[in-house]
């Protein structure tokens, strides 16, 4: 048999960094979003056992805020320019809403995508106290997109992938927003807090033309 080659089909991005010095934000998020947890009503979404804000959380305001939206700024640059769109990306600007989700003892979030957008986040303000005997306390898990990938079975297994984030405080994820994913029950007794956002895309024509979310 002749020398081939192998293409990588389908690929699925994955970003992940961890924001450096993000200690004094991340207890600024903490203090900003725990005052509203409270007071503000849930809006229901993927969570349950949980809270979950309003998507207006870029419009808080605030030097926390700010420092925010400069980490995600970067992060949809970099995941742009890694995915081979870093010259289209300069016909348009993305714009990004953003939420907070709060999950306390025996709380998750359930399968979901987030449809509609093009590239969506995670950030972890704090991974509360996760239970030692519990090794999937709050374990962010990504779906395969293919759906027959589990059969037949195949030596070495290389399409059983399980993709699991283990959540740290500081630690940004990024993938499309297509991806089916949830969290695994959250086993703690300190509240599990994290920022969700979903970024989407317009074109300078589209920009043009006026309306539509705020950018960042």
């Amino acid at each position: 048999m002749s020398n081939g080659s192998i293409i990588p089909a389908y690929a699925t991005p994955i970003w992940h960094s961890k924001v450096p010095d993000s200690a004094a934000m991340n207890e600024g998020l903490k203090a900003m979003i725990l005052e509203r947890a409270d007071p503000e009503p849930n809006d229901d979404r993927s969570n349950m056992g949980g809270w979950h804000s309003k998507i207006d959380l870029l419009q808080w305001g605030g030097p926390h805020i700010d420092q925010l939206i400069k980490t995600i700024q970067g992060g949809l640059k970099s995941l742009t320019q890694a995915t081979g769109g870093a010259e289209d990306a300069q016909q348009g600007m993305f714009y990004t809403i953003a939420w907070a989700n709060v999950l306390y003892q025996g709380g998750y979030n359930r399968v979901h995508d987030h449809f509609g957008y093009i590239w969506s986040r995670v950030y972890y303000v704090d991974v509360g106290e996760p239970a030692p005997d519990r090794t999937l306390s709050g374990v962010l898990e990504f779906i395969d997109p293919r759906a027959a990938v589990t059969w037949p079975y195949v030596p070495g297994q290389p399409f059983r992938h399980l993709i699991r984030v283990n959540p740290e405080a500081g630690m940004m994820v990024m993938f499309p927003s297509w991806l089916l994913h949830h969290v695994h029950p959250y086993m703690g007794a300190r509240p599990r807090i994290s920022i969700a956002f979903n970024a989407s895309f317009r074109s300078n024509e589209e920009r043009d033309e006026g309306g539509g979310p705020p950018e960042y």
